[in-house]
């Protein structure tokens, strides 16, 4: 801690209070703005430091001894110090402490409220001081204080007994007035002195401390007692005063800080409430907006429904296309071996044919060969040629008939050979036919499925849309509410605000009466 000093006084306004509190361990606790501007410490630096931080090395330990004598009896203490302040500076102050008690007795914190003294009080002060440092005894006076009403009664007293001794000697007739005043005076002296010695008891004028009362009047007598006691009731009143002015002060500034606070809090109030307005119609709308998607995607699941019951009628329908096309190339299979075989019969009936045609063609050579030996042969074998010429035409109309057969059999076979290439080709095409089925029939399943999956997840999305309907209500309906509770919390800002002004109005009239008991 810097105990260095320099000669310089600080001379601060005479209607600053400097405030300051302490914990029963003497570390500050609070400290008022008089106090700190004139010390030289920021609040900070001062909280939880020693009260010895603003001590001057000039201040007796004898006057501190004297004041914890007091506040460790639950006592005030009142008394001039010389205090020192962050740049090595001083000042003088009229401290009046005070242990702040708890409802067992014990010391939560100790109060002191210092004033400027006067400078007569500040002389005579310094000068005292440096006599109890340099250890000089205190003035004759203080030591052995003569109370004034005691004086008068021994003089009175002495008086009276001369004035007997006078009488004594001489005429009588004026002492005896004389000396019945003297004892009027006596006895009305006693009384003074009793009276002046219970005011001093209920005054409390008797604890206060002998060097205080040398310290602010000189004096160490009953009227000094007096004297010293009303000044700590002057500086005690002081004391309520200024703590209650200082307090009022700080409620004070917390009133307009609050006042301000709610100023700004019912601006974003009205911000927030429009905000809302503005949350509550787009709910509104999002909440419109769900339920119609959810009717939609009813309204798409039936129509999936729909699709999956006329896909199934389509694969059933392709399934019966699939079993009438596998008939169709079974048949036409069937008919292409009918033709094989009606084309081999065919040929065969070719081979027949030309065998027959050799035997017409032979036959005709035998008839004419007969015919020949029938002529050879004249009228006897005039009837063999008969016979050889009807043999003759009729190998003639048999190989006719045959070479017709034949052209017919070449022209059915020709006819068999393009059912044949159109039935290969219709086979074909009924083998592809039934690979497209078959594909189709694949695509079609897969067409199912996915429509089942898709009308499952329909049917999903349907019951999250529901859902999501019921929890925009629910919101829609919290945000109802949230708009009433920002309208009345608006409300009720408004209130406030107008309680803390009329607050701050009254704290005002507070602290200007304050002022007036401290500036009387």
């Amino acid at each position: 801690m810097n105990t260095g000093t320099t000669s310089g006084e600080v001379l601060y306004p005479e209607q600053y209070t400097l405030i300051s509190t302490t914990n029963p361990d003497s570390h500050i606790t609070y400290a008022n703005r008089h106090f700190c501007e004139v010390a030289g410490y920021a609040p900070q630096e001062m909280e939880g430091k020693p009260h010895n931080l603003v001590r001057h090395p000039d201040m007796p330990k004898a006057a501190f001894a004297d004041m914890w004598q007091y506040l460790r009896k639950g006592q005030s203490w009142m008394g001039l110090v010389k205090n020192r302040t962050k740049q090595g500076q001083h000042y003088w102050v009229n401290a009046y402490v005070t242990p702040i008690l708890g409802e067992r007795g014990e010391v939560l914190e100790y109060q002191s409220v210092r004033t400027r003294p006067p400078r007569e009080e500040v002389t005579h002060a310094e000068q005292l001081y440096q006599k109890v440092q340099a250890g000089q005894s205190l003035p004759f006076r203080a030591r052995f204080p003569l109370e004034p009403s005691r004086v008068a009664v021994a003089t009175q007293g002495t008086s009276l007994l001369l004035m007997g001794v006078a009488a004594a000697t001489a005429s009588a007739i004026w002492l005896a007035p004389a000396a019945l005043l003297m004892c009027f005076q006596v006895v009305y002296s006693s009384r003074y002195q009793t009276r002046i010695a219970r005011i001093i008891d209920h005054s409390g004028a008797d604890t206060t401390s002998p060097l205080c009362r040398v310290l602010y009047t000189g004096r160490s007598d009953q009227l000094a007692k007096l004297d010293l006691a009303f000044r700590m009731k002057s500086a005690e009143l002081k004391a309520v005063v200024g703590r209650s002015a200082d307090t009022n002060q700080q409620i004070l500034l917390a009133a307009e800080e609050d006042r301000g606070n709610i100023q700004s809090i019912d601006e974003h109030l009205i911000q927030q409430n429009s905000q809302v307005e503005q949350l509550a119609a787009a709910v509104t709308e999002m909440s419109q907006s769900i339920r119609e998607v959810a009717e939609r995607t009813g309204h798409t699941a039936g129509l999936i429904a729909e699709v999956r019951h006329s896909s199934r009628r389509g694969e059933e329908a392709l399934e019966e296309t699939r079993g009438a096309m596998d008939k169709l190339h079974h048949e036409l299979g069937e008919n292409h071996t009918i033709l094989a075989e009606l084309t081999a019969d065919s040929e065969r009936i070719s081979g027949i044919l030309d065998v027959i045609g050799q035997i017409a063609d032979q036959t005709n050579l035998l008839s004419l060969n007969a015919a020949i030996e029938a002529a050879r042969a004249g009228e006897q074998g005039r009837g063999f040629a008969v016979v050889a010429d009807e043999v003759r035409a009729l190998a003639q109309k048999t190989r006719s008939s045959t070479g017709e057969i034949k052209q017919m059999i070449e022209t059915l076979n020709q006819t068999v050979a393009r059912l044949q290439d159109g039935m290969s080709r219709g086979a074909q095409s009924s083998e592809q036919c039934q690979r497209h089925a078959n594909s189709t029939t694949e695509a079609i399943l897969d067409i199912n499925r996915r429509l089942e999956a898709l009308d499952e997840t329909g049917g999903q999305i349907a019951q999250a849309m529901s859902q999501q309907a019921t929890v925009t209500d629910d919101i829609d309906r919290s945000v109802y509410q949230l708009h009433e509770l920002t309208s009345s919390t608006a409300a009720q800002s408004q209130r406030a605000r107008d309680g803390i002004t009329l607050l701050v109005e009254r704290l005002q009239d507070l602290s200007r009466l304050i002022n007036q008991f401290r500036h009387p």
